[in-house]
């Protein structure tokens, strides 16, 4: 059986990509954010569990926890499936290493967006988008609309 892990990475087109798979594959698993969703993986086995064994899981966390968490998951996806197994020998072969041709596989995801656009879309929710929860300096900013007016803001 084959999944998708997604890593989501910032103003790269990532809640679409997330909205599109998971319509294909629920549950819905939210991807966010970073440290947060690594802490409740690492302290919560029925979340961690639910997360590494859905056809589809997003993580918008830092590029490079992104390996550990999957060869973690794949452990975790081959240890159920080991022990939910009649015949524990499909999976293992005699160095006991797991068949290639039977055990689980999974797709890492990732997307790109070109370094100007992707900076333009974090001025504009920086800017446009819960400016309730932004300091008075970056409203300021915002409202100057120029690097030289707020370098501690852009920076």
């Amino acid at each position: 059986q084959c999944r998708i892990i997604y890593h989501h990475v910032g103003k790269s087109g990532g809640t679409t990509v997330e909205d599109t798979f998971f319509h294909m594959y629920p549950p819905e698993l939210k991807s966010c954010c970073g440290g947060k969703l690594m802490g409740k993986l690492a302290n919560d086995e029925k979340s961690r569990k639910k997360y590494c064994t859905a056809k589809f899981s997003s993580y918008q966390i830092l590029g490079k926890y992104v390996e550990g968490l999957t060869k973690s998951c794949m452990r975790i996806i081959l240890d159920e499936l080991t022990s939910e197994s009649d015949d524990n020998e499909q999976y293992n072969t005699t160095e006991g290493k797991h068949d290639l041709g039977k055990r689980p596989r999974s797709i890492v995801l990732t997307t790109y967006r070109e370094p100007i656009s992707r900076t333009l879309s974090s001025i504009h929710q920086l800017c446009n988008k819960q400016s309730g929860k932004r300091t008075n300096e970056t409203l300021e900013a915002c409202a100057e609309c120029r690097y030289d007016f707020g370098t501690e803001v852009w920076d």
